[in-house]
Order: C-alpha cells, then structure tokens, then sequence
C-alpha cells in the first residue's frame, strides 16, 4: 500500500506506514473512475501524437512530389530522380503519378533523342485505358519533328484516336517521301473513315509505295475502284513495292499475294522486308511461313529474324527455338545470328508469353552496366513493364538512379506500368 505522505510502498494491508508512521488510508487507492480517466488522457494524447505525425508525414510527401514535378516539367530528369529517391525513404512505396510524371519528363528535354526516347517508352507500354499519357502524347506530337510525330501519332492511331488519325492524314501529303509511304502504312493497317480523303491524295502520289498503302487502305474502306492501282504496283521493278502491294493483296484475301511473300522470304535481299510483312499480317498462312524458316538451320540469319516475329506474334510453335536462342548466347556457331540484341528480344517473347526463362533473361541484362549495353538495359525495362513483373521492381529502381537518361526513362515508364496495374503474367 502506498503512502500518501512519505511516498514509500508499504506491504500487504497496513493502517500505518512503517517508514514514517503516518497513517495510511484506503483512499491512497486510485479509484476506477481516475483509472479510466488516466487511460482516457493516454489514448487521447497518442491520438493527438499520431496525428501530428500523419500530417508531418503528408506535409512531406507534398513537399516531396511538388519538387519531382517541378523538375520533371522542365525536362530536369536527373534532378526528379533524386528527388523522388527522397521521397521513396519518407513513403516507403512508390507513387504511378509521380513515376509517369518523370518518365513523362523526357518529352521536355532539350536533346531530341531523349524527347523519342520518352516517347518510344510510354508509347509502348500505354493502353487505350491510360488516358493521362493519351493527353501527353497528343500534346507534344503537335510540336514535334516529322519522325517524332510519325511514331506517335502511329501509335495513337493503333489506340484508336482520333488525333493520331488526324496527324497522319497530314503526314501523308509530307515533303519527306519514306514520312508519306509510312503514314500511308499505317493507314492501310488501322483504315478509318475520317482518313478517305488524305488517302486517295495518297492514292496519286508519285511514289510507288505511297500508292500501292494508300489505295490499298482505299480498298479495304470499300473502294474498289482503287484496286487496279495496287495490281499495278505488284508489277513493279522495285521489289520493295511489289512486296507492300503483295501485302495488301494478301490482307485482301488474294493468295497471289502471299505466294509473292513467299517468294520474297526465300531473297536474303528482300528477305527482312517479307518477314516485317508476314508479321503484320499474322495470318495462318504467314505463321506457317514464318515457322518453316525459324524451324530451318540452312536459312543463316534469317531464321532467327523469323522466330523473333513469330514470337511477337505470340506463337507457341517458336518457344523451344526461342530457348535454345537464350541458351546458346551466341557461343553455338550453329546460331551465328544471336547477339545481345537477338537475347534481349527473345526474352522480350518468351516473357510476354508467360515463360520464366524470359523473365530471366530480361533481368540478367537490367544488370549489365556497361556503356555499350544501355540500349538492351531499356529494351529490358521496356520488357519487364510490358508483363508487369513485379520480381524486377528492385532492379529497376537500381536502374532508375543510374547515369544513362534514356535508362532513368525507361526504367521510370516501367515501374509506372507495373505499380500502376494489377501484377502477375502467367507461367509455365
């Protein structure tokens, strides 16, 4: 029992305190009432203490995100980054916002090749769904150089925007001929209504190609009366017109075409062309093609630029080749053809199809840190974001603080691509 005066503990029941004899009272007791109200002052003054901390820790990450902004609009990548690093030890979890935001940066550099590298990224791994990067890329593509333009707007078009439509019909009637046979594909690839006029400008262009896209998108919009313009191209000298008319033959239905394909993949000249096209035509029969030349050792190079369209295409026939290509590594003089460049797109493919020994491949070259690698270390992010692996999270943070910009980019487009969406590709 305590006593009330000398404040010494006496013990068991006692009516006076052995230590100063003063007597001791029941009443020296904290009674239930003063408990709970001791209890009450307690909870209410953590209450009060946790709120003050939740605000601190709101205040700075204000702060915090207000500064990577401010950064990331004036094109300062570097300096978001950094900011962002400080903001990742007060969060503990990142924020798609201010990741898009400084993915989003590039667009506002002063170098072109930044400015495209930006672009390529989000473009990439953007959905119609991500309107937010829609309204990015419609911005800058008013501004930006023909090239620049044309990849936007391209992918915009593939989105189905109507702005990146519009930016294409301009194109079409571009100085630059290799700008008018583009936007003419593209075109011809994703017809729409709104394009008619622009494509039967295109349909009298002096160039060949321009004419065979353009009359062919023409064609596919129930045009027929164009028709003569894209039998007229597959006659051509230029084996690079008869393979985009052969093209649009084919995606009209007439063998005829195909066989031209065909014929055009057994050329090493014209061979590269053929399977871009067989890829963009995706067809059973252009699959079957592209699978007989993967499958084929005496092809040479060629064979591997086949598995690699196959694979995109999403062909389960290719993934054993697809393997042996990340097995061999370019040590099998068998698969002469496989370089750094060829494992990190055969990753790229057995990733998207849900195969670990993609994801592996894409996380072994996030690792490599030499400068001749920064072209495959994007091309790896660009990977890993596409299948929204949320394993490469670690390496892409390393690679988001590294020196290469075009690495800080892609690597920040990525991360916003997986903690943006739900996680989880498939596996075998």
């Amino acid at each position: 029992m305590l006593c009330t005066r000398c404040g010494k503990q006496n013990p068991g029941e006692v009516s006076y305190c052995a230590f100063c004899g003063s007597p001791v009272h029941e009443s020296a007791r904290p009674t239930g009432a003063q408990t709970r109200r001791v209890a009450l002052l307690s909870a209410i003054l953590t209450l009060v203490l946790l709120v003050l901390a939740g605000a601190a820790w709101t205040s700075a990450c204000w702060y915090f995100a207000g500064r990577v902004r401010a950064h990331a609009r004036t094109g300062a990548t570097g300096a978001a980054v950094r900011v962002y690093s400080q903001f990742m030890k007060v969060s503990r979890r990142h924020r798609p916002e201010l990741l898009l935001e400084i993915a989003a940066s590039g667009l506002n550099a002063k170098q072109p090749w930044a400015r495209e590298a930006a672009a390529d990224a989000l473009c990439e791994l953007c959905s119609e769904h991500d309107t937010q990067v829609i309204r990015l890329l419609e911005e800058k593509m008013s501004s930006a150089s023909e090239d620049y333009s044309l990849r936007i707007a391209s992918r915009l078009a593939v989105l189905g925007r109507s702005r990146g439509v519009a930016k294409l019909c301009e194109l079409v009637v571009s100085p630059d001929p290799w700008t008018r046979r583009s936007a003419a594909e593209t075109l011809f690839r994703y017809p729409r209504d709104d394009a008619v006029s622009a494509l039967q400008q295109g349909a009298n262009d002096r160039r060949e190609t321009v004419r065979a896209y353009a009359a062919g998108a023409l064609v596919r919009l129930g045009e027929g009366k164009y028709r003569p313009i894209v039998l007229a191209a597959l006659r051509s000298r230029d084996a690079d017109t008869r393979l985009c008319a052969a093209e649009v033959l084919a995606t009209l239905g007439d063998h005829g075409g195909m066989q031209v394909i065909k014929s055009a993949l057994a050329d090493e000249s014209s061979c590269m062309t053929a399977i871009s096209i067989a890829r963009s035509l995706g067809t059973p029969s252009a699959r079957d093609t592209l699978a007989r030349i993967a499958g084929n050792r005496s092809q040479g190079w060629s064979k591997g630029e086949a598995a690699l369209a196959l694979g995109r295409l999403g062909d389960q026939r290719v993934v054993p080749i697809l393997k042996d290509m990340l097995q061999s590594a370019g040590n099998d003089p068998a698969w002469d053809w496989t370089s750094e460049w060829d494992h990190v797109e055969a990753s790229r493919c057995l990733a998207a199809l849900g195969y670990p020994e993609g994801l592996a491949g894409l996380r072994a070259n996030l690792k490599k840190r030499a400068k001749d690698y920064i072209a495959i270390r994007a091309a790896a992010a660009l990977g890993v974001g596409a299948v929204r692996d949320s394993g490469s999270v670690r390496l892409l943070e390393e690679a988001l603080r590294d020196k290469p910009l075009r690495v800080k980019l892609t690597a920040a487009a990525a991360l916003w691509r997986i903690t943006s969406t739900p996680t989880g590709a498939g596996r075998h």
